[in-house]
């Protein structure tokens, strides 16, 4: 029996899986580094997932989240914060 499609995204970049426990603050950001996938699940309603990589000033980075093409009810927010939880970009 099959079920419904299920889209799959393939990529050449590594993965990084969102950690167990609190990531939800400045202080418990879980660390990546640049280039990376994502894979962030939603454990509850409101749930905030933070990630915290280097960057330099005027360095190009892509962020997207692909929720939506999945067919995800997913509403994201994305914002860039300084290492200080300052918005730089929302």
């Amino acid at each position: 029996e099959l079920t419904n499609p299920v889209p799959l995204y393939v990529t050449d970049l590594p993965l990084a899986t969102e950690p167990g426990g609190d990531n939800d603050t400045v202080a418990t950001a879980a660390a990546i580094t640049t280039p990376v996938v994502v894979n962030g699940r939603i454990e509850k309603e409101a749930d905030l997932d933070l990630y915290g990589f280097e960057a330099k000033a005027g360095q190009a980075l892509t962020i997207e989240v692909l929720g939506r093409r999945y067919a995800s009810r997913l509403d994201p927010y994305v914002r860039i914060l300084n290492d200080q939880g300052q918005p730089l970009r929302e």
